[in-house]
């Protein structure tokens, strides 16, 4: 299983360098150390963040026992950091 660092960083490096499978360890090693940085760095929400997570939770209707709310909550506070929405 992938964790979510690896995907990330496997999403970096596939924009900047080799495929990920022709990586020596060192070489994936410093994309995952970037990876883990770039998601340190998201952890603190901007307000932009939290007000449509808290939108799209809202939305969720608790009756139909689907696990959406927090996946959509999710979703939607990372779009709104990639669309810079309201940046802290």
């Amino acid at each position: 299983m992938t964790t979510m660092v690896e995907k990330v960083a496997r999403a970096i490096a596939g924009e900047r360098a080799e495929p990920w499978d022709n990586m020596n360890e060192d070489e994936r090693r410093s994309w995952l150390e970037t990876a883990r940085a770039a998601m340190v760095a998201m952890r603190g929400p901007t307000r932009g963040m939290v007000e449509d997570g808290y939108a799209a939770l809202m939305d969720w209707d608790a009756r139909t026992g689907e696990d959406k709310g927090i996946s959509d909550t999710w979703v939607a506070m990372i779009d709104a950091a990639l669309g810079d929405k309201n940046a802290d």
